[in-house]
């Protein structure tokens, strides 16, 4: 059990968001994600976000996503990390476009906050990532552009 934890730990840190023109951001000294309901507001990796962490701003769909402030739930917020999609560990890449929707087929959202109008945003890893062993997507529920929630 506690090699599957550490495997899939490990695995989640290497999350960065699609359409990163960039080089692969390379993370000396980022060793564990957060816990899934936080006290206090923090500034983190989105190689750190597991289910549960809201997420006070986000960059819009076509910037690159590296850090985010991540808040309590009971603070406004325009995201939560509503689950995780691994790929297979040794897999070879299988394009932008299959990462894409099999992290996004992958999201779903509750009835609340389908009614509430928040809709999903994935965040999967590049063809440049994933040469450095990045297998992991992330799903959020996101809200509208003009509004922020409370208690997601």
């Amino acid at each position: 059990m506690t090699a599957i934890v550490v495997a899939f730990t490990l695995a989640a840190l290497g999350v960065v968001a699609i359409l990163n023109p960039g080089p692969p951001l390379l993370l000396s000294g980022v060793t564990t994600t957060l816990a899934s309901e936080i006290r206090e507001a923090q500034e983190a990796h989105v190689r750190q976000l597991s289910p549960g962490n809201c997420i006070q701003t986000l960059v819009s769909a076509d910037e690159p996503l590296t850090r985010v402030d991540v808040v309590p739930c009971d603070n406004e917020h325009v995201a939560e990390v509503v689950s995780l999609y691994a790929f297979d560990a040794g897999s070879p890449w299988p394009g932008t476009q299959s990462v894409q929707d099999a992290v996004t087929r992958s999201c779903s959202l509750s009835l609340k906050q389908s009614g509430a109008g928040l809709t999903v945003r994935a965040l999967v890893p590049t063809e440049a990532s994933w040469r450095q062993a990045d297998r992991v997507g992330l799903c959020m529920a996101v809200s509208p552009a003009t509004t922020s929630v409370t208690a997601s």
